[in-house]
């Protein structure tokens, strides 16, 4: 998700969304955990990285959304500044 959230940011996800929502979102796919950002259409979830040239758009059909497991929303992002 860089440059938004760069390897080794704290991120601040809240539990008490776990509704599927547009926005930038903590969730399991898979067995594969993933913050990125969601976009809901009319009959597929896109799932969508910042970092677009690395990691392309994925697309998930609504009738395989019991592959998804969302944790919650992501709130606040810290970042970590090395010396």
């Amino acid at each position: 998700m860089e440059p938004t959230i760069a390897d080794g940011d704290l991120v601040l996800v809240d539990l008490r969304k776990r509704g599927l929502a547009d926005g930038i979102m903590a969730f399991v796919l898979d067995d594969v955990a993933y913050v990125k950002r969601i976009h809901s259409a009319l009959d597929e979830i896109e799932i969508i990285s910042d970092n677009r040239e690395v990691y392309p758009p994925q697309t998930l059909p609504r009738r395989e959304l019991d592959r998804i497991h969302i944790i919650g929303r992501v709130l606040w992002c810290g970042h970590m500044f090395t010396h």
